[in-house]
């Protein structure tokens, strides 16, 4: 194995040498000629290039001699410089993107091609001058006035001249608190006799019905009338081990009059019609 592996290295030295070497002139001039025989002819500057080579080490020298020649070495005038360097300030670099790439740059979500290919609006608000502002806020006043004056002038048809004002203030305030979602009406009164209270119910059902007769008879169309069904009175369930008859409150038991007769037993009904024998 060893001899095979030095031959071939011989051969490959022989063959790199043979290469390496030049070609002596009389050959080359042989293989000029009969190129020139069958080509165009040709011009070789053998000369120059040997002149350039040989030029070329005096000029790489000279070089060198300008340039140590040059060199005058360190001054002693020259003071050094001190650079400082302070860290105490924290600086950041500016950012070449906009906040927007930023932001979906560090968001954990990786963005869709939609997202990219639609740029959505920007969400900055216009500056509004301040005389816009004062318009607008007289604006919302004005409507604010005419709505209530549009809910309350069925009150000024109504008015008479011997009605007090103060009735129609307070009129005016219930329907305003009826407006902003109050439940019932300041004016209800929630004590009072029955015969009153009827008396007033039947009153105002009275003139809601003549009302809605009259729209209908001019062709006005009025709101729904809104019946309110009677919730029935559920009988509560009495708990475990409570009593079957009466009510028990405060440790006490009481029983009323249909209780007792329930407990005792009706009557018993003596025929009528026929006699005993």
């Amino acid at each position: 194995m060893t001899g095979k592996s030095t031959t071939v290295i011989r051969r490959q030295k022989a063959v790199s040498e043979a290469e390496d070497s030049p070609l002596p002139q009389g050959n080359l001039e042989h293989f000029r000629k009969y190129f020139e025989q069958h080509y165009a002819p040709i011009d070789v500057p053998t000369q120059q290039v040997s002149v350039a080579d040989e030029e070329s080490p005096e000029s790489e020298n000279e070089l060198t001699d300008t340039s140590e020649s040059d060199w005058s070495g360190f001054s002693d005038q020259e003071e050094p410089t001190v650079h400082v360097v302070d860290y105490a300030q924290t600086s950041q670099p500016p950012k070449n993107a906009s906040d927007k790439s930023y932001k979906t740059y560090m968001s954990s979500r990786p963005p869709t091609l939609d997202e990219e290919r639609i740029p959505k609006p920007s969400s900055s608000k216009k500056q509004k001058d301040p005389g816009e502002d004062t318009n607008d806020a007289v604006n919302l006043k004005n409507d604010l006035a005419l709505q209530r004056l549009l809910k309350e002038s069925h009150l000024l048809e109504s008015a008479k001249v011997s009605a007090p004002a103060g009735l129609q203030r307070h009129q005016a305030n219930d329907l305003r608190l009826e407006a902003l979602g109050s439940k019932g009406s300041i004016l209800a009164q929630t004590k009072m006799p029955m015969s009153h209270r009827r008396g007033m119910n039947a009153k105002a059902s009275a003139t809601e019905a003549k009302r809605r007769v009259e729209a209908k008879e001019n062709g006005i169309i009025l709101e729904r009338s809104l019946h309110t069904s009677k919730t029935k009175a559920i009988r509560r369930d009495r708990g475990i081990g409570g009593p079957g008859i009466g009510k028990f409150r405060g440790g006490e038991l009481t029983l009323s009059r249909k209780d007792l007769h329930s407990l005792q037993g009706g009557k018993s009904s003596s025929r009528k019609g026929k006699r005993s024998k």
